[in-house]
């Protein structure tokens, strides 16, 4: 299994919803094994390694 989901751009949100919906288990297996390795982030770690990114840091 892929350790990364690769989402693709979308037309609309409605799209959007379809494809996240079917690819729902996919999702919680990569998530699922992600907490079991400890892989997962938060949302503020996210973000301060966005903003690091556009920053050029």
């Amino acid at each position: 299994m892929s350790d990364r989901i690769v989402v693709p751009k979308f037309e609309s949100e409605s799209d959007e919803a379809d494809w996240w919906f079917e690819h729902r288990q996919e999702h919680g297996a990569v998530m699922a094994e992600a907490m079991q390795h400890g892989t997962t982030s938060t949302m503020a770690k996210l973000l301060e390694q966005v903003l690091r990114n556009r920053k050029g840091v």
